[in-house]
């Protein structure tokens, strides 16, 4: 907690926190990796579309592919029965 890393990561818990989209992008990857999909593959644009009304990233705001990113990250869970505590 005293170093500018150590607060940052502290800040990156909170659930009101706004990740960078390079940082975004990297947990899109791994949550599409733990579904088996690619993220550039046709079925992912299909689903990405459906979800957001954007077949592709560039065209999601931040808010938009945060939210996509959520959901992606939900699916994991859920696939895994994980929970989210």
């Amino acid at each position: 907690d005293n170093t500018q890393r150590g607060r940052v990561e502290k800040a990156a818990k909170q659930p009101n926190y706004k990740h960078s989209r390079g940082h975004l992008f990297r947990k899109e990857g791994e949550a599409l990796a733990k579904l088996g999909l690619d993220g550039n593959s046709n079925e992912v644009r299909q689903i990405r579309h459906l979800y957001t009304g954007k077949a592709s990233r560039s065209e999601m705001t931040d808010n938009d592919f945060a939210n996509w990113v959520a959901h992606l990250e939900a699916e994991v869970r859920r696939v895994h029965n994980e929970s989210t505590n």
